[in-house]
């Protein structure tokens, strides 16, 4: 045998040659590239990074339509927007059952941590969205706290078309228990209330009073902070793996960190990535410029049709809490001011000039700034969201609302999760600097936002405003309407293939 291979080895090494070739030339045909490298040091716009990229919904698909009715017929549908989104996959009809938990685990919740921090506004008569700042004839800003999902979800699946109250027929269980709120009220220390307790009152409720939980249906339950809280010993509803391995969370941020996953056995587990709730709300029925809700009728009769003269703009507190943040905070202009007296006190003639950036300072938990900053991305073109505690945040989602390109620096090598991936292609309407990359070489963010080609800041204008709806929670709940809870239950349909 050796003797052969001696022989004929450079007839052997012209094969595999050959074969390494073949193979190359394949994967680039069907890839475009043989292998992905890692970033360069150039800080060329990066790829928005999906999980799920051949199924997401191209801007290409999106077509304006005029439609009467809400059907399940595969299509995303507003009939106040005339926004009809094509998809791929249809969602199938699916019927949920909310359990009728007693109002500790809830209501009750909410009301707790009203009384003794007044940053929340849960009353469910606003749908757990917080009462009205400022209305337009298509959005509504609201005073809504970042945190509360778990109240939102509850009110929107008590109204959804998918309810059904005969639990043998349902394909859903939603448990519409607030974990994030219950560890808001046990870290006031509110006398008497034990989480824990709560907790195993809670289990014990869910599979005792009805035996579907135990046959191993399907179950979901919202988390309203980031998934990381939900481990910790304060709040720990994701460490009683027994109950909590059995139930899709709804959740604003996955754990990006395998590491983490890895400790506290989530690793199998993930969870669906929902957006923070935003101050701005969609309609989900016009109304008139005058109404009794106290509505202002402002200059601008929608809630984007704005001059956009800001090029760069950035909400964020004073905290340091990310070194990108101090990076971006010294390359532009901060200030306390609104935007109609910082241009009037800073330019002459405002309403035709570009002003290059600002950093607008709004500490955490003041009533006074959350209008202002609404105000002031519908006035910028790019919306600069930096990481902090955590990879993502909810001022992303105020700048969508407001038709402000966002700005995002994602860890070049980990994997960050948006929500509805499957369906969203965020490289049409983000732009996406690398983080690492933007660390080590510093550049001028402002210089490289102004260099931007005109035509592809209009693209990113024109899909952002067509998929704001999808990652937003529309008001009034009442009304169905095909928003964030929509495409919820689309990944629901789509985890669970009901």
């Amino acid at each position: 045998m050796y003797s052969y291979i001696r022989k004929h080895r450079y007839v052997l090494v012209s094969f595999v040659f050959l074969f390494f070739f073949a193979c190359w030339t394949w994967l680039f045909l069907n890839t475009g590239t043989p292998f992905k490298e890692p970033p360069s040091g150039s800080l060329a716009f990066q790829e928005y990074t999906s999980t799920a990229k051949e199924n997401k919904t191209s801007a290409s698909q999106i077509v304006d339509s005029e439609q009467k009715s809400m059907d399940v017929d595969g299509s995303l549908t507003n009939e106040d927007t005339g926004v009809h989104v094509i998809e791929k996959y249809p969602m199938k009809p699916f019927k949920i059952y909310v359990y009728d938990l007693p109002s500790k685990f809830n209501r009750d919740l909410a009301r707790c941590v009203q009384t003794i921090d007044k940053c929340f506004q849960l009353d469910e008569n606003n749908f757990g969205m917080g009462p009205e700042l400022l209305g337009y004839s298509d959005v509504t800003l609201r005073d809504t706290h970042q945190f509360s999902l778990e109240v939102i979800l509850h009110e929107k699946m008590l109204y959804s078309k998918y309810r059904t109250n005969n639990a043998s027929e349902a394909d859903l269980f939603y448990i519409p228990f607030y974990p994030g709120v219950a560890c808001f009220c046990r870290s006031f220390k509110k006398p008497g209330f034990d989480l824990m307790t709560l907790h195993q009152e809670l289990w014990q409720y869910i599979t005792e009073t009805l035996p579907y939980f135990e046959m191993g249906k399907p179950h979901a339950m919202a988390l309203g902070k980031i998934e990381r809280e939900h481990w910790s010993e304060r709040c720990g509803i994701l460490s009683e793996l027994d109950y909590a391995n059995k139930i899709q969370f709804i959740g604003i941020e996955e754990e990006y960190k395998l590491a983490y996953r890895n400790y506290f056995k989530r690793s199998d587990q993930h969870i669906l990535v929902a957006p923070y709730p935003s101050y701005g709300h969609l309609l989900a029925t016009k109304r008139n410029h005058r109404n009794d809700l106290n509505f202002y009728d402002p200059p601008e009769t929608t809630s984007t049709s704005t001059n956009r003269n800001i090029l760069v703009f950035m909400a964020a507190s004073e905290r340091d809490n990310h070194e990108l943040r101090e990076l971006l905070k010294s390359q532009i202009n901060s200030t306390e001011e609104t935007y109609e007296s910082y241009l009037m006190s800073h330019v002459s003639n405002y309403d035709d000039m570009m002003y290059d950036g600002v950093w607008y300072i709004t500490p955490e938990c003041a009533h006074s700034t959350k209008l202002p900053t609404m105000h002031w991305m519908q006035h910028s073109v790019f919306c600069l969201q930096p990481p902090g505690d955590s990879p993502t945040r909810k001022s992303f989602y105020d700048s969508i609302v407001a038709g402000c390109i966002p700005v995002i620096f994602l860890p070049e090598y980990l994997n960050v999760k948006y929500p509805f991936q499957r369906h969203i292609n965020y490289s049409e309407f983000t732009l996406n600097f690398g983080l690492e990359t933007f660390l080590d070489e510093e550049p001028n963010i402002i210089e490289m936002l102004r260099d931007m080609p005109e035509e592809t800041v209009t693209f990113l204008q024109t899909n952002l405003s067509k998929m704001r709806q999808f990652l937003q929670y529309s008001y009034p709940s009442t009304v169905r309407s095909q928003d964030a809870f929509h495409m919820i239950l689309k990944e629901l349909d789509a985890i669970f293939e009901f």
